[in-house]
């Protein structure tokens, strides 16, 4: 099949030589027996922004089918338009290449959006104050004992917390007195902890003596040793489980809310990671289902995770999974296919649960969520698991945010490498925090990273109560990375924020927190850099740096159109740039309402 693509494009590539031969020779017209061979959609009088080796800037592009078939100056690639060929002036315009998204749960995003669950995000809501009022009024909407389900809220900017930071957190007696009778259950915009009401408690038969599970806490009173209705990370299940799950139709309508939301962004690939084989099922049925009806907008890359209901992973769950289903990476097509599987090391640093090397402030060094009764336990698990995986040839993701966390999943890459040396291009998720010795051993074996900076400007504030600021400086050290020779991509871990990839590029060039401060500053990188991060760093990353993430002869035409010029905009202002078009598979799937009159 690669050999008979490959032929395919080397034809029309000597076709479309033959084209530019006849054309740069004043040829009036192209022959009728090659119209057929025309490119359907040409876009002249652009920035085009190609991102390949050389970042170099066209002017025009032309398409055919799915296929970019020639890029370069206006005068050259408009000569090649047929009877059929629609032509759009681009009146200067800035086009990209399609964004990649490398970790945004995909399907969670869908489900986060209303009418599904509540928005408590800080676009939302400011305070605990404004959470309570929401979730009287959905009270008041629905039938008493069925849930009320929400996620997005950020302790960083609820007023209540801001004014007592690290001592004030959302309790149960926050909401239960506009809930008496409806069970609550809002997630973090982390996903790493959960605060529900008395009622979900009393159904969860959740008390004062309800041990701990391993790698999860559940919050209690100082005081009166009761739980106060805040869960962290492996203590969730114990609420979460309980919700009903939404019906089919439901999550298929949350797919569609997250295509469609995402293609509007400009988003044109995304990995999803967690699926389950829940999750991979609905996928299939989707695109069997919606990709005729064009429907089907974003090219997904799934990681694969067999871990039981959230829980703590072992190596035998994913021993379990591979016994009946022999899945790789690389299985499935451009629009759907698996991308490697994903596991956890440890928690996230906002919580104190992700493992450092050095204490918090106030204590603790965090610690692994895999299975096993002593930090050696588990530390030999989480290397079993990912030797395990690299035999199967199946890339592995793993959950990283502390620097001792990360060094373990290094450990454990190496060893696995060592073992079985292949192209597995395995990575850490997030890598907020990374010893520079780690670093080098990552760039040697090809160990990327994938990296949230839009969630930067929604936590760097709060940071300053949980580890000092010297280490909090340089979270998400690009700069380090860089220096190093990391491969790293950018993505926006949604439904954690709402996948603005623009903020992400905003906060690598500024890192600056919503109040004006500067953090790390030798941690920032260039524009030409972040982009990358998100184009074509993502497209290496899923293995597939030959068919996407640049707008070359040859590649998929994955594009997107600005109003505004990314490369020279006051940074400041590039979360403000407006996506015009998103263009997939040389088709149109979105325009903006302003589109009309900026490309007229």
């Amino acid at each position: 099949m690669r050999l008979s693509i490959f032929l395919n494009r080397v034809c029309k590539l000597v076709l479309l030589g033959f084209f530019l031969l006849e054309a740069s020779a004043s040829y009036a017209a192209v022959p009728k027996a090659l119209e057929e061979l025309t490119p359907d959609l040409i876009l002249i009088n652009g920035n085009i922004v190609t991102v390949d080796r050389e970042f170099s800037i066209r002017q025009a592009v032309a398409v055919k089918n799915e296929l970019i078939i020639a890029v370069g100056k206006s005068r050259d690639i408009k000569q090649l338009a047929g009877g059929k060929t629609r032509v759009i002036d681009l009146k200067g315009k800035t086009v990209l290449p399609g964004i990649n998204d490398t970790h945004t749960h995909f399907q969670s995003f869908g489900l986060s959006r209303p009418p599904v669950s509540l928005d408590v995000s800080s676009a939302s809501v400011k305070s605990i104050a404004d959470i309570a009022v929401m979730v009287e009024k959905r009270a008041k909407e629905i039938k008493p004992g069925e849930w009320i389900s929400g996620s997005g809220w950020n302790e960083g900017y609820l007023k209540e917390c801001m004014e007592n930071p690290g001592v004030r957190y959302p309790t149960r007696q926050d909401i239960d007195r506009q809930t008496p009778d409806n069970p609550v259950c809002l997630v973090n915009f982390s996903g790493h902890n959960t605060w529900c009401n008395s009622k979900a408690l009393e159904l969860a038969k959740v008390t004062k003596n309800t041990a701990d599970p391993t790698g999860g806490e559940i919050v209690r009173d100082l005081k009166t040793g009761e739980p106060t209705g805040f869960f962290k990370e492996n203590a969730q299940p114990l609420i979460r489980s309980l919700i009903p799950e939404q019906s089919r139709e439901q999550q298929f309508e949350a797919l569609g809310v997250a295509m469609r939301e995402m293609t509007a962004m400009g988003v044109t690939s995304v990995t999803d990671p967690s699926v389950s084989p829940e999750l991979w099922s609905l996928y299939n049925d989707f695109y069997r289902t919606k990709f005729k009806e064009g429907k089907w907008t974003v090219r997904v890359n799934l990681l694969l995770n067999w871990s039981a209901n959230g829980t703590a992973a072992s190596k035998a769950d994913f021993e379990k999974a591979f016994a009946s289903v022999g899945l790789s990476t690389g299985f499935g097509n451009n629009w759907l296919r698996v991308a490697g599987a994903k596991t956890f090391a440890d928690g996230i640093p906002p919580s104190k649960t992700a493992w450092m090397f050095d204490k918090y402030i106030g204590g603790g060094t965090g610690g692994l969520v895999v299975k096993g009764d002593t930090q050696l336990q588990q530390y030999n698990e989480l290397i079993e698991i990912i030797r395990f995986l690299n035999k199967k040839r199946m890339q592995v993701g793993v959950h990283a945010c502390g620097d001792r966390a990360v060094s373990a999943c290094v450990d454990g890459f190496v060893k696995a490498l060592q073992e079985e040396p292949w192209d597995a291009r395995h990575y850490v998720i997030h890598g907020d925090f990374v010893k520079t010795s780690d670093m080098r051993k990552m760039a040697k074996y090809n160990i990327g990273v994938s990296t949230q900076n839009q969630i930067m400007s929604a936590i760097i504030d709060f940071m300053g109560n949980v580890v000092e600021i010297e280490r909090y400086s340089n979270q998400w050290p690009l700069g380090d990375f860089s220096e190093a020779g990391v491969l790293v991509t950018q993505s926006s871990d949604a439904p954690i924020v709402v996948p603005d990839w623009k903020l992400g590029i905003e906060n690598c060039l500024l890192r600056e927190s919503p109040s004006g401060k500067v953090f790390g500053p030798r941690q920032k990188i260039p524009i030409k850099e972040a982009i990358r991060q998100c184009t074509i760093n993502g497209a290496y990353q899923n293995h597939q740096e030959d068919i996407k993430g640049s707008i070359e002869t040859g590649k998929l035409a994955d594009l997107i159109v600005l109003d505004e010029d990314i490369l020279t905009i006051d940074p400041h202002k590039i979360s403000e740039i407006s996506v015009l078009m998103t263009i997939v598979s040389g088709k149109i799937v979105f325009t903006s309402d302003r589109s009309a009159a900026a490309l007229k």
